[in-house]
């Protein structure tokens, strides 16, 4: 999905107010489910910087975590991206290429 469309625009607004971020979106090479969908997109609390617990380790990982903080953050994310995306319209999520 194009980064310029109304729903991936409305998951920006919704991340960016949530973490107080200039985060622009991105591609990764790491394999999700959103690439079976026709147009889908993989959205998720990627905190650069953010401070673990001493005890634990890195993403996807045995010990993976996250602070409290930053649990929160994500989810006003997720909160605000859903408000986000129940704002726009039918056609505005029609795949375009």
């Amino acid at each position: 999905v194009r980064p310029d469309t109304p729903a991936i625009q409305a998951l920006l607004s919704a991340y960016r107010s949530a973490t107080d971020s200039t985060a622009k979106p991105f591609t990764m090479a790491g394999a999700t489910y959103a690439r079976e969908f026709e147009a889908a997109a993989a959205f998720g609390p990627v905190l650069p910087g953010s401070k673990l617990p001493d005890w634990a380790g890195g993403m996807h990982g045995p010990d993976e975590a996250a602070s409290i903080d930053d649990l929160k953050k994500a989810f006003k994310a997720y909160v605000l991206g859903l408000y986000e995306l129940e704002q726009l319209t039918p056609e505005q999520y029609e795949p375009t290429d």
